[in-house]
């Protein structure tokens, strides 16, 4: 679990490796203004398809980082063979996660870059989002 906890990404979510690894995701960009600098223009990149989207921001003068994504595509993979259509027991399995009976499970650490929630749905996985903390650490 810890490993999971830590990052649950199996690739480096950036846009180019989800536009590579996950090609039926469509990406669209809106200009928005800098909030510090207002002459400046920053970049918001979605990658969506139906409810599953990636969202990453994009300051005028560094590299693209992820801010949430939200799962609801089989397709996406993450570490410990966890997407969107597994059962509860392979996703308490997989975790090392001690069972609950609760629909929404919280994976991450008090300080650590991802915040995973994981919703069941009839126990079975049926969303996963991931929100990114401490962006521009």
């Amino acid at each position: 679990m810890k490993e999971f906890t830590e990052n649950p990404w199996l690739i480096v979510p950036t846009p180019q490796s989800i536009d590579q690894n996950y090609d039926f995701l469509k990406m669209k960009k809106y200009a928005i203004t800098n909030r510090h600098k207002p002459s400046r223009k920053d970049t918001i990149i979605q990658f969506v398809k139906g409810k599953t989207s990636f969202f990453f921001y994009q300051p005028f003068n560094s590299r693209p980082q992820l801010l949430s994504a939200n799962i609801m595509d089989k397709r996406i993979v993450l570490k410990g063979n966890i997407t969107v259509g597994i059962s509860a027991d392979e996703l308490f399995s997989s975790l090392a996660y001690p069972r609950t009976t609760s629909d929404t499970i919280t994976v991450s650490l008090p300080d650590g870059e991802y915040k995973t929630k994981i919703i069941l749905d009839d126990q079975v996985v049926s969303l996963i989002k991931i929100e990114v903390r401490n962006v521009n650490k």
